[in-house]
């Protein structure tokens, strides 16, 4: 969505402060150890890779050092004639449509060469094998390395299945294999392989969904694995059911395998053991804060918003850039609020091209920070929700905020830094690791010794990946949580306050000192009824702005229209509920607690506004949005002027 801002931005100038700290102290930064631990950004547009040449190759005979060289899938076919073959990859093949046969056979298993060089072969659906071993390879006891399978899809009933191979005698080294894989019956699967009794098995990858029945037999790494070693490998695919039941482990059948090095993911507390109910609840917190940073706006004129107080929020926004996200300030506002700012045209409405005169001028402010983006999403299924800032957060506040994973001194500290040091990394560890998607992360410290302090929130977009080593410790280097946070002005380059997606190392987590919070309904995976009511049900033109709006969650707008007899709207004024004055918005937080209500008679004010024909009938509508997001219609009558 585009939207065109102009003098409204201007107002935020005025309004903006660091929000999400207790004084004039600015909202930690991303530490560089942070900003160093995600994944590379993906290319722009203009920096795709040239379309290679390959018309002077010819992937069906080996070239000059007996190597086959393969670019589609008419080379990739070609491997199972010449399972003894030496073969390397050209480049990404994508195999939409097509039904892979798995290469190689208990009686003619590949013996030759692959090298993947890094490329990937993606969307494969693998057939069940001939002789019951399903995989790229069904039987390989060749060489290969670097094989790398996204979106590879398997479904078998019988015999030995796995991401790479059904059974590997050979090597498999620097592999990679993402997906689905289903087991029925009698089948055997792992995310690897099938079955492996001798060869190497090293420094691979299995992200497949395992779902496996009750009858199958099934491992993260193997479905059967026997007298191996099994060195730098890892399982981090999302949830494993068996019978409804979680399944861990490194095979589904091991007899005298040694692990060196490897993990495998804990999904025991994975969301999809949650009721429905809870499930939708965590993705509409997810989705409304996903929607808050990813909306999209453009000013027509160059504008500076510098604080009075820290330059580090300073945001700079510049004419026919389009910017992603609710701007960052200080004055928590709904989302609905910042849409409101707007015609459909994408022009502004008049009251937001007025200039302001002082900080509260006009109660129309618009953006969040990093803690109020969390509270707007949690506030359309919580209305336990009222905390105000980051250091309102902790359980011990008593704001309505509650400490998931039972760290201790969550009760009674009111420092994450004492928190984190009270329990030490493993067991914040297992509190990260009892998150869902759709709780929140805090942090609010200072350190006397170092003179380090901060304050910031992010909320979970999805549940956290927790890898586990063979002692049964949680790995946090290679443990991670995927967040949505609100930043502290523009991100240089990126055109948004607004970090969507981002992968943090849960050690990162730790040494930030964050802990981990939820709310009641959350919890509880139940959300409460909205319920939304007026108590002056009087119809007539003397009462359209009487009587008291209330809701039991946080009300966003009350709106009044006036329709003529065509059912054009010809009158329509909405108001907002109040937001914290400047003033007092560093002590006095009290209006996300009252703010379920709203008296009609701030209307009367603009009721003369209305430009009626005498002798005409009209109809009165009186609704009201609260935080759910949808809207009730509360009283509506017919009058004549």
């Amino acid at each position: 969505m585009k939207k065109r801002l102009t003098a409204l931005l201007l107002l935020l100038c005025l309004i903006l402060t660091s929000a999400c700290s207790a004084s004039t102290d600015p909202e930690k930064m991303p530490s560089e150890e942070e900003l160093t631990s995600e994944s590379p950004a993906a290319p722009s547009e203009d920096e795709s890779t040239p379309a290679q040449d390959f018309s002077g190759i010819n992937e069906l005979e080996p070239n000059s050092d007996g190597v086959y060289q393969i670019y589609s899938a008419k080379g990739l076919a070609n491997m199972a004639d010449h399972p003894d073959g030496r073969f390397e990859l050209l480049t990404d093949i994508d195999m939409e449509g097509a039904q892979w046969i798995p290469v190689g056979t208990q009686a003619a298993p590949f013996t030759g060469s692959f090298g993947g060089k890094g490329f990937i072969i993606s969307n494969l659906t693998i057939r069940e094998g001939v002789d019951g071993y399903t995989g790229f390879f069904g039987v390989n006891a060749g060489n290969v390395a670097s094989l790398k399978l996204e979106n590879v899809n398997i479904s078998v009933d019988k015999g030995y299945a796995g991401g790479l191979a059904g059974r590997n005698d050979g090597t498999l080294d620097m592999c990679a294999v993402s997906g689905s894989l289903t087991a029925k019956a009698s089948a055997v699967a792992g995310g690897l392989v099938g079955i492996e009794e001798t060869g190497t098995l090293s420094f691979s990858e299995s992200s497949l969904r395992i779902e496996a029945d009750g009858q199958a037999t099934a491992g993260l790494l193997g479905g059967c694995l026997k007298g191996i070693t099994v060195e730098n490998c890892t399982y981090s695919g999302p949830m494993n059911q068996k019978d409804g039941k979680l399944f861990t482990g490194f095979a589904g059948d091991e007899q005298n395998v040694e692990y060196i090095s490897c993990l495998w993911r804990d999904n025991s507390n994975s969301s999809e053991f949650l009721s429905e109910e809870a499930q939708r609840m965590r993705d509409t917190v997810e989705q409304r804060m996903r929607r808050m940073g990813t909306i999209e706006w453009t000013v027509s004129e160059n504008l500076s918003f510098l604080y009075p107080t820290s330059t580090l929020h300073n945001q700079y926004f510049v004419e026919g850039e389009i910017y992603k996200g609710v701007p960052y300030t200080g004055k928590c506002s709904s989302i609905e609020r910042f849409l409101y700012c707007f015609n459909e045209d994408g022009t502004l409405k008049d009251f937001a091209t007025q200039k302001p005169v002082g900080y509260d001028n006009y109660d129309m402010y618009m953006g969040v920070d990093c803690s109020g983006a969390v509270y707007w999403a949690w506030a359309g299924v919580s209305p336990s929700t009222h905390f105000h800032w980051t250091q309102n957060m902790l359980e011990s506040n008593a704001e309505g905020c509650i400490s998931v994973g039972g760290y201790e001194g969550a009760d009674t500290l009111t420092d994450t830094k004492q928190i984190c040091d009270l329990n030490g990394e493993q067991k914040m560890a297992r509190s990260y690791a009892a998150m869902h998607k759709g709780d929140a992360i805090t942090t609010y410290y200072s350190d006397p010794a170092t003179g380090a302090h901060a304050n910031h929130t992010r909320l979970a977009a999805q549940d956290p990946v927790i890898l586990i080593n063979s002692e049964g410790d949680i790995d946090l280097s290679a443990s991670y949580l995927i967040t949505h946070e609100q930043g502290e002005g523009l991100v240089l380059g990126h055109n948004t306050s607004w970090m969507i997606d981002r992968k943090i190392p849960l050690i990162s987590l730790f040494k930030g000192y964050y802990v981990p919070l939820t709310n009641q309904e959350l919890m509880d995976g139940k959300q409460p009824e909205c319920v939304v009511t007026i108590d002056n049900d009087k119809t007539g033109k003397a009462y359209m702005t009487t009587g008291i709006v209330e809701t039991n969650y946080r009300l966003v707008s009350t709106t009044i229209e006036i329709k003529d007899e065509e059912r054009n709207v010809v009158w329509e004024k909405t108001l907002f509920t109040p937001v914290d004055k400047f003033e007092t918005a560093r002590s006095d937080y009290v209006a996300r607690k009252t703010a379920k209500s709203f008296n009609l008679a701030a209307f009367a004010a603009y009721i003369g506004e209305m430009r009626l024909e005498k002798g005409r009938t009209y109809t009165y509508e009186l609704s009201a949005v609260p935080a759910t997001g949808e809207k009730y219609v509360l009283k509506t009558f017919d009058f004549t002027e």
